[in-house]
C-alpha cells in the first residue's frame, strides 16, 4: 500500500515548478490529488479499526509515509495523527510502541526528500518524550562516527571568511618561490667574471642570510 500511494504521489506536477500561468491549475490539481488520497488513507483506516493492536501499530508505520508526501502535508499537515486516533490509537502511544519501525519510514526518505523531515516533526510533537532522546542519542553516534574526521585546521579554515586564506604559510610559499623565479631569471649566465654558478651560490647565500635574520 505505501508504495502504491507514494508511486501515485510521485506523478503529481510540483506547484512551485509550474510556469506562473498555470500555478493557479496546478495548486488546485495538488490539492484534489491530496484530499482524494487522504480520503483513501482514512477509508483503510477506518476499515482496519478492528483489527488487532499489532497489526494497527504496523498501519501507522506504513502510513506515515504516505501522510508526509509534500502535496499531502501542504494540504493536510495532520493527517497521520488524525488517522492513527481514527484507528482508535494514540499517536503518543504509536510513537513509543513503534518508535524503532516509525524512525526507520522517516529516515528512509530523509535525502533529497521534504516528507522525511516532516515526519521526523510530527513524531517529535506526539511523543517528544520518547522521540527527543532518542534523536539526541543518534545525531551523538553519528558525530561520533568515523565517518567525521574534522581537525582543529580544517575548522578553522571553515571558520575564515571566504576572501581571506587562513594559512598564510601558503602565501607565503608562493610569493617566496615567485621571488626565487624572478631572481633565477635575472641571472648572466654568459658572463665570463661572473658565472652562473657564482651567481646561484650568492642567491642561495643571501636567501640563507634573510632566513638567519627572521630568526
Amino acid at each position: 500500500m505505501k508504495e502504491a500511494f507514494n508511486k501515485g504521489l510521485m506523478q503529481v506536477t510540483v506547484v512551485a515548478a509550474l510556469p506562473a500561468e498555470s500555478k493557479e491549475e496546478g495548486a488546485g490539481n495538488a490539492s484534489v490529488v491530496a484530499k482524494l488520497v487522504c480520503d483513501a488513507l482514512g477509508a483503510v483506516a477506518a476499515g482496519c479499526k478492528s483489527e488487532t493492536e499489532d497489526k494497527k501499530f504496523k498501519l501507522c508505520v506504513n502510513l506515515l509515509q504516505p501522510c508526509h508526501h509534500p502535496v499531502v502535508a501542504c494540504v493536510q499537515p495532520n493527517a497521520w495523527p488524525r488517522l492513527v486516533k481514527a484507528l482508535g490509537l494514540e499517536p503518543a502511544t504509536a510513537v513509543e510502541e513503534s518508535w524503532e519501525a516509525l524512525l526507520e519510514a522517516a529516515t528512509a526518505s530523509l535525502k533529497g526528500s521534504k516528507s522525511g523531515e516532516l515526519s521526523i516533526s510530527t513524531l517529535v510533537e506526539a511523543n517528544p518524550e520518547v522521540a527527543v532522546p532518542a534523536l539526541v542519542a543518534l545525531l551523538d553516534r553519528s558525530l561520533k562516527g568515523n565517518d567525521l574526521n574534522v581537525s582543529a585546521e580544517d575548522y578553522e579554515t571553515f571558520l575564515a571568511p571566504a576572501s581571506e586564506v587562513f594559512d598564510k604559510r601558503v602565501l607565503n610559499a608562493i610569493l617566496q618561490n615567485e621571488k626565487d623565479a624572478a631572481a633565477s631569471m635575472n641571472v648572466k649566465r654568459e658572463s665570463k667574471a661572473y658565472s652562473y654558478k657564482d651567481q646561484m651560490e650568492e642567491i642561495a647565500l643571501r636567501k640563507e642570510l634573510e632566513e638567519k635574520r627572521r630568526k
